[in-house]
């Protein structure tokens, strides 16, 4: 098969709009066209057909896409290959067949979904999309709006309507999402309570978002024969995607955010956790050309009032946050990498450093806070964090997670002082959304500056 062939025939697979994945007609042997391995150019040409990549995405200006085109479209799923295999292309066909199993599409995805799962702003999410349809006579604006289910099947039908030899380009310009409610461990970053509208999933994998956790401790600094815990985040997010070119784009996300912290509650003293806080977390996503490839620069400020379940402390603050996530001089930051494989499954691990700022003062005191009243603060500094675990990407097998990190903060206005804050932790899944987790706590909680050491072992929940 000559190269014009190959063209010719993944231009013929994009013109078949919103084609699923299980019903796949062409398999990773008919774009080898020499034995059973697939070059780079093959690999791409596949991966395009494969994911059904929109002919906006490949041929974002009008006249027929280039290769170049369809490269930067699938950088991620290559990158996930190279990962998956543990090698740069070319593939064998079994190595693709195994790293990319056949799915459902996103359409099928969603509509396999237990009713529970898709109540609107509850357990689903309201999204509203705008394509830009481009040709040669000018341009239009279309909305969509829903739920996932119902914007992916009005998006197809109306795609089907327009002409398939790419006289018509469609370029996304914004997707915003309300909704639905997460459970998560913390609000930070928030940008992992996303809700893609495309597939109706999260789109942080689940290996990387930590659930509430309730369990049964023992703070050492109280002694006795411990107590029941708890500690969680309940987050409404919304969610928006800004894309003024097709390398450009900004990422919103924001929310109304309860969090909470429960240990030894039913000793009040000075080693007693009792936190509760409602925030509004704010956060921006940039990522650019000039940028490393998959590169994220992430924002987030979060406005709180701290108090207790009694509601007797109040302490108002704002803390701001910064990540990198993405290639570096040092490597990749903030994203999971291999490092081995043992059986069927990988073992990948990360590194993560997050830029600290926090600013807050003392309203009302209570005996779950060292403070005292009328204290403020303005407070710098950096959690630095390392996961390790063992994943099956085909997800036949849930991940083994060990963490480790610790917060260093300082406090250059104010009263207060120097404090760190120890957690490692170890959870096993038993499904997407419950496992086991046991859990060491050591340091200063950031906000209430409350001495803890903790033992915790208990169930982790995550929606």
């Amino acid at each position: 098969m000559s190269s014009s062939q190959l063209f010719i025939r993944s231009s013929i697979f994009l013109a078949v709009i919103g084609t699923s994945l299980a019903d796949e007609t062409f398999k990773a042997k008919d774009f080898a066209r020499q034995g059973l391995s697939l070059t780079y150019e093959e690999t791409v040409e596949y991966l395009v057909y494969r994911f059904d990549v929109p002919l906006s995405k490949i041929a974002p200006k009008f006249g027929q896409p280039t290769f170049d085109s369809k490269a930067l479209a699938v950088e991620e799923h290559l990158w996930f290959l190279s990962r998956r295999t543990g090698h740069e292309a070319p593939y064998t066909v079994e190595e693709l067949e195994s790293a990319l199993p056949v799915n459902p599409s996103p359409l099928q995805k969603y509509e396999q979904k237990e009713k529970w799962q898709k109540i609107p702003m509850v357990t689903a999410p309201i999204v509203q999309k705008i394509v830009e349809y481009k040709s040669e006579t000018g341009s239009y604006l279309k909305k969509f709006a829903g739920t996932p289910g119902s914007v992916m099947k009005e998006e197809k039908a109306y795609t089907e309507t327009l002409p398939s030899d790419g006289s018509i380009s469609a370029i996304p310009r914004s997707t915003q999402s309300w909704g639905p409610l997460r459970l998560r461990r913390s609000t930070w970053p928030i940008m992992d309570t996303w809700v893609e509208m495309e597939n109706g999933q999260d789109t942080q994998s689940l290996t990387s978002i930590k659930g509430a956790r309730i369990g049964y401790s023992n703070n050492y600094l109280l002694g006795g024969n411990g107590a029941w815990s708890t500690e969680g985040a309940l987050i409404w997010p919304f969610h928006g995607i800004y894309e003024p070119n097709p390398t450009d784009s900004l990422l919103l996300h924001a929310g109304f955010a309860t969090s909470w912290k429960n240990e030894n509650p039913q000793k009040i003293g000075q080693a007693s956790v009792d936190e509760l806080r409602f925030g509004l977390p704010i956060a921006a996503v940039i990522q650019q050309d000039w940028m490393p490839k998959r590169g994220q620069i992430i924002s987030q400020l979060e406005p709180y009032l701290h108090t207790d379940s009694h509601f007797d402390a109040q302490i108002m603050g704002i803390t701001a946050g910064f990540e990198y996530r993405g290639d570096s001089w040092l490597g990749q930051i903030g994203n999971f990498r291999p490092l081995a494989t043992i059986g069927n499954r990988n073992l990948d691990w990360r590194i993560r450093a997050t830029g600290l700022l926090d600013y807050s003062e003392v309203r009302q005191t209570s005996p779950f806070t060292q403070r005292q009243l009328n204290d403020d603060w303005t407070r710098y500094g950096v959690e630095t964090a390392f996961d390790i675990g063992l994943y099956d990407y085909s997800a036949k097998k849930l991940p083994i997670i060990l963490s480790f990190s610790h917060r260093f903060m300082d406090t250059f206005s104010g009263q207060g002082g120097y404090s760190d804050y120890l957690k490692a932790s170890l959870s096993v899944w038993l499904n997407d959304y419950a496992g086991i987790t046991a859990e060491y706590q050591k340091g200063e909680t950031p906000v209430a500056d409350q001495a803890i050491d903790l033992f915790t072992i208990g169930v982790e929940i995550r929606y």
